[in-house]
């Protein structure tokens, strides 16, 4: 293992402001974020996000994704209503799981 976790950050929906990027920076002193991204990584095993990934997420992203030692989570931040929970329940998982993804052979 190497300890290692990449992140990266997108503001899909609405731009940084300079104030947010400010924040931000304040937040992940190793980041510059931009209007839209922020990407980073930590090289030292047990290191985080300080208060976690869903603190920025919540407060300026709306788009995440990190790999820590080969493993993905993706995370995105949704205007959610009882209409999108019924569309995405047949997606939901429950527990752990793998997907693999192929294209089709048809």
């Amino acid at each position: 293992m190497s300890g290692s976790t990449s992140y990266r950050f997108f503001a899909i929906h609405t731009p940084l402001t300079p104030v947010q990027r400010a924040q931000v920076r304040k937040l992940l002193r190793r980041v510059y974020p931009t209007t839209r991204r922020a990407d980073f990584s930590y090289n030292v095993e047990g290191y985080d996000v300080p208060g976690g990934y869903k603190k920025l997420l919540a407060k300026y992203y709306d788009v995440m994704a990190r790999e820590d030692d080969g493993q993905w989570t993706l995370a995105f931040v949704l205007a959610w209503t009882k209409k999108l929970e019924a569309k995405l329940r047949p997606y939901a998982c429950d527990s752990w799981a793998t997907a693999t993804l192929s294209p089709s052979r048809n």
